[in-house]
């Protein structure tokens, strides 16, 4: 059975109210609010756009069995405080516990947050503890037996447990990123780590003429971090200002400049200002984050303005600078890798794109992953992605519509793949799909997150409330409030 009769039968199966009275309540009363399927708009034609052929059945998107992927969780469905510090973690009771994440002896420990942190103004005085404002955490530059510089970054899991860090003035770190130098800014710096419940209140990022030669990751989550679950970012005010420079790229977001998941966050209070005279690449510029793998069940609720003309591409968006409908998947099947390679063959003349494509990818066998060691699990982060597996089946939308404790072959994206690789790359998906639209359903078809899905945005100042949030699940992860909406992790 084909992929539109299977799911045209799965609708049929249930009552249905009338198209209209299920459209986004964004696009039937709310002009400044947008249900976002990649970097475009859409209301009415968001069934059309997603499933063509479909709409007969009714307005699919408030239906479980289609929310079941486009609202695919990367977090538990809790809603309460853990109230003890589990097996294995570091609980987190105030700074001195914080600044534990500069050790890299840390870097692969699991912390959870047990109180909210207000982080004293005296801290941001001369001879303060913070005198050149939080530096970030979580990227260490050693040198190793011969000298030479070595990157190593925070690998675990960040567990805000509903609190609160707040008064944070961030500052800036440069260090090596590869050949390329790098000034990170970011409550976390440059990280592969999960973070999770964790709320920021009252940040200020202000980066005044970094070094010319380096590129800038900004948000004040993390300049650069793997899932970011349940988390927001509340009073936050980002300032970039830049007289000259050379770089290849800056990506900054109010929570995030650069995430591979970002799911069920908000952003509420922001403003984001970039005057930037430099010569570069690309500058992104997003709302939730400047660039993302994937970004679902999120709003942003704030101003932008960016201005950036030296640059090749300036793109900025309320959500994510570089979410395209086609974007470069994380995770595949083998089977779903397989359907790609052929489209890929099918539009060469020769395999150069093909080959190219495949080089940033990693296969990874599961059965012999569970043979070797931690150590060579670490390095090539299956460890993380053994984690992101068991995480998947404890949750109630899974990713994959079968058991992915079954599947033992999969293909990971480099997590180290640049900016400029991620957007060349996706135009080769686009070409061989022959639309991004097309590409888009395909990934539907087979359960591969990518993209933007069921994201809003609302100008400053704006009320928001449960009605305007299509899909999002008020049931587990949600709650409405005096004056708009919250995560329910985050109720006293």
């Amino acid at each position: 059975m084909n992929y539109k009769r299977k799911l045209q039968k799965q609708l049929q199966a249930i009552p249905l109210p009338p198209a209209e009275a299920v459209l986004p309540a964004a696009a039937q009363k709310h002009p400044k609010a947008t249900l976002r399927y990649g970097k475009r708009p859409i209301g009415v034609t968001v069934t059309a756009l997603l499933l063509a052929g479909i709409l007969a059945v009714g307005g699919v998107a408030a239906i479980p069995e289609l929310v079941r992927y486009l609202n695919a969780r990367q977090i538990t469905d809790q809603g309460y405080r853990i109230t003890e510090v589990p097996d294995g973690w570091i609980g987190i009771d105030d700074l001195d516990d914080l600044e534990l994440l500069r050790d890299p002896a840390n870097r692969n420990t699991n912390f959870i947050l047990m109180k909210d942190i207000q982080i004293p103004n005296q801290a941001y005085q001369s001879g303060g503890r913070y005198e050149n404002g939080f530096l970030p955490l979580g990227t260490y530059v050693e040198k190793n037996d011969v000298g030479d510089i070595e990157l190593t970054y925070y690998d675990g899991t960040f567990h805000g447990n509903g609190y609160v860090i707040s008064n944070l003035r961030l500052g800036a770190e440069q260090i090596p990123l590869g050949t390329t130098p790098c000034t990170l800014v970011g409550l976390f710096g440059y990280t592969s780590a999960k973070i999770i419940y964790l709320g920021l209140e009252n940040v200020e990022i202000e980066l005044l003429d970094p070094p010319a030669e380096n590129d800038i990751y900004i948000g004040a989550l993390a300049s650069k971090a793997g899932v970011v679950g349940g988390c927001y970012a509340k009073d936050v005010t980002i300032k970039l200002q830049a007289q000259s420079g050379n770089r290849n790229t800056t990506a900054l977001g109010t929570l995030c400049g650069y995430a591979e998941y970002v799911d069920s966050c908000y952003v509420r209070n922001a403003t984001l200002t970039v005057n930037d005279d430099s010569r570069g690449s690309i500058l992104l510029a997003g709302g939730i984050a400047g660039t993302a793998f994937s970004c679902v069940t999120s709003f942003f609720e704030g101003s932008m303005s960016v201005n950036a003309q030296g640059y090749k591409q300036c793109l900025k968006d309320p959500i994510s600078a570089m979410l395209y409908p086609a974007y470069m998947p994380v995770l595949l099947t083998e089977e779903a890798m397989k359907l790609v390679q052929e489209k890929l063959k099918e539009s060469e003349a020769d395999d150069f794109n093909y080959k190219k494509f495949m080089s940033f990818y990693q296969r990874i066998d599961l059965d012999s992953v569970d043979r070797i060691s931690n150590e060579d699990r670490a390095e090539h982060r299956e460890e993380a992605l053994l984690a992101y597996f068991e995480h998947l089946n404890s949750t109630s939308t899974a990713l994959y519509e079968t058991d992915v404790s079954q599947v033992r072959l999969w293909y990971v994206l480099d997590s180290a793949t640049s900016v400029e690789e991620l957007a060349s790359n996706s135009q080769l998906l686009i070409n061989a799909f022959g639309s991004a639209e097309t590409f888009s359903a395909f990934c539907m078809e087979h359960y591969i997150k990518c993209g933007q899905l069921c994201c809003y945005s609302f100008d400053m100042g704006a009320s928001v409330s449960r009605e305007e949030l299509a899909n999002f699940d008020f049931d587990c992860l949600w709650i409405e409030t005096q004056g708009g909406v919250t995560l329910r992790a985050f109720e006293e």
